[in-house]
């Protein structure tokens, strides 16, 4: 998943699938910089229950049923 896409999601409430396991939506996108300079992006995905959330890379999230 790129930047534009998990934003659109996120707005759009969009159902996503990480790590064989299916979330409501993407809560939150952070962007934190490492040491390097470089930067690391991070979904917050709610799950099925709206008890929990979940932190994913987000080059391992994708779109429910893509």
């Amino acid at each position: 998943m790129t930047g534009p896409e998990a934003r659109e999601a996120m707005l759009s409430r969009t159902p996503v699938h990480y790590n064989g396991i299916d979330f409501i939506c993407i809560t939150a996108i952070t962007y934190r910089t490492g040491p390097g300079g470089d930067i690391n992006v991070t979904l917050e995905l709610l799950d099925k229950c709206k008890h929990s959330v979940t932190i994913a890379n987000i080059k391992d999230v994708t779109i429910k049923g893509d």
